[in-house]
């Protein structure tokens, strides 16, 4: 199709929206968090995760998730945060190849899946 799209005000797109070519946005783009004090699994519906200290956040398998973002902050001034894999996952920009990272107090770590391994592409 050649048509265009343009929205003015909220638009919800409940079911896959996939853009092909350039995707330009005048204003930002808002997620939830979601506050864990406990050890947690990471899903889509829950990217954006506020954790406390001393727990493990494990993210989804990998597949099929190219190109979804994942935050996590560690909300703790000290204490760390553990972010985990699933199946043996790797961070494969991480040294070592690692299926788990340390989140140091309040810190923060977004990452990605590049369709063969979890990618840091924020701290």
């Amino acid at each position: 199709p050649t048509e265009k799209l343009h929205v003015s005000g909220n638009a919800i797109v409940s079911s896959t929206l996939t853009v092909s070519g350039t995707t330009k946005m005048a204003a930002g783009v808002y997620k939830t968090a979601f506050y864990e004090g406990s050890n947690y699994s990471i899903t889509i519906a829950k990217s954006l995760i506020i954790a406390a200290s001393g727990i493990t956040g494990t993210l989804p398998n990998g597949a099929g998730l190219e190109g979804y973002i994942f935050t996590i902050v560690n909300s703790h001034s000290t204490n760390s945060t553990t972010l985990s894999t699933t199946s043996s996952e790797t961070f494969g920009n991480v040294v070592g190849t690692p299926t788990s990272l340390t989140i140091v107090g309040g810190a923060t770590k977004t990452v990605t899946w590049t369709g063969s391994s979890w990618s840091i592409i924020g701290n």
